[in-house]
């Protein structure tokens, strides 16, 4: 091990001091166009460590500085911290680069199978870890990478570059297009930095053509795809890998004897979250049933609740006006979330509900039954209905070329 800690050279970058933080915000408002889009780029890659003093410092700015530091906050926390690397090594093992690169990430890697004696180098200054780990298997030829949950594997297979684009600290990526059983699966992911409040995201595909001259694609109906449609547990979670597959409902495929895809063209659109909204909240909800405001808008009440081995269910009725939440998009309705006495929250595990928009006065009425988690022990605060506020829309575009079928 100190042999291991004499060769490797750890470059961490410190945390960076309130007085950076300050000196940035006042670059904020400066005169010179350059000077300020630059501040803005050091503050968001600084990340989550700047924004204790980014909100100590917003009541005390104004005017335009106001308005640049409070997109800056909310940029920085809708996207998350960039899981960046740090780090020079020299024909070292393999396994000992990646238990580095999960420490300071703190994002899980396996590689069980990776041989003990491989070896590797790798050389990387503020890199992000998907860049990394692609770079380090390149590098051996022998090793392979893919994302499972909440964890990266690493594991002994050819290289093979996948089609990747990069932008604003996101990443699509195409795994492969591949046959399965007469299905055409087309498997991806957006890889987005932990913390990322990821609300929504959608496809469209312009162009996928074979190379024998297919194109799917070219169908007038052919439409922006939503690949996650509503936002998932929220105020936010560790969660990094976005998986999925995608592939026109009941669309032209390529031909069955094609090897690869020639051109694959398109977008992803990604929705984030800078914060959240409350639009009620049902102070100590377990104190006894509780009736909703009969004339406000939103309301929220709770008919009747019951605790039941490590499971409680709430029988919760609701309303909200659409004025209420034009901040969102209409498939991003509000959620419930259940705030517990020891600071953490819950949402959902079950949910079995009746919701419609009634015409004309575009109201939205729930009346469900949710069924929480419950550890023995627990205490509620509060039961909230939240939506995603401010909402940050980034576009990714992508032009990928020879995708093999298989």
């Amino acid at each position: 091990m100190m042999r291991w800690a004499a060769t490797l050279v750890l470059l961490l970058a410190a945390q960076d001091p309130a007085d950076k933080v300050r000196a940035l915000v006042e670059k904020l408002g400066s005169d010179e166009i350059a000077a300020r889009e630059e501040a803005f780029a050091e503050l968001t890659r600084i990340g989550r460590a700047a924004l204790p003093e980014m909100q100590r410092l917003l009541p005390s700015n104004s005017g335009d500085t106001k308005i640049r530091l409070q997109r800056a906050i909310e940029h920085v926390t809708a996207f998350g911290t960039p899981p960046l690397i740090t780090l020079k090594a020299k024909d070292r093992p393999v396994r000992e680069i990646l238990a580095e690169l999960q420490r300071q990430t703190g994002i899980l890697f396996r590689f069980s199978a990776v041989p003990e004696s491989a070896k590797s180098n790798v050389s990387a200054d503020h890199a992000i870890v998907w860049k990394v780990v692609e770079d380090l298997c390149r590098a051996r030829g022998d090793l392979m990478y893919r994302f499972q949950d909440d964890a990266i594997e690493i594991y002994p297979s050819k290289f093979r570059a996948l089609p990747t684009v990069d932008v604003a600290g996101l990443r699509f990526i195409i795994d492969r297009f591949v046959w399965n059983e007469n299905q055409f699966w087309q498997n991806g992911a957006l890889l987005a930095p932990p913390g990322a409040r990821v609300v929504k995201i959608g496809l469209k595909l312009d162009e996928s053509v074979d190379d024998l001259g297919n194109d799917p694609m070219k169908e007038p109906w052919h439409q922006m795809e939503p690949i996650f449609d509503g936002f998932p547990v929220f105020p936010g979670s560790g969660k990094f890998v976005y998986p999925f597959w995608f592939n026109r409902l009941n669309g032209g495929t390529p031909a069955l004897e094609a090897a690869k895809i020639v051109r694959c063209r398109g977008k992803i659109e990604v929705w984030l979250a800078g914060g959240e909204r409350v639009l009620k909240s049902i102070r100590d909800p377990l104190a006894g049933p509780s009736v909703p405001e009969k004339d406000g808008i939103p309301s929220l009440g709770i008919k009747r609740w019951k605790v039941w081995e490590d499971m409680i269910s709430l029988h919760v009725s609701a309303t909200w006006d659409q004025p209420s939440v034009t901040f969102l998009d209409p498939r991003l309705g509000p959620r419930l979330i259940l705030r517990l006495k020891d600071g953490t929250w819950k949402s959902p595990d079950y949910v079995n509900q009746d919701e419609s928009w009634p015409d004309p006065k575009e109201i939205k009425r729930m009346d469900t039954i949710r069924r929480f988690h419950w550890p023995k022990g627990s205490e509620a605060i509060t039961l909230d209905l939240i939506g995603p506020d401010p909402i940050l829309k980034v576009e990714i575009p992508f032009d990928f070329r020879d995708i093999p079928l298989r």
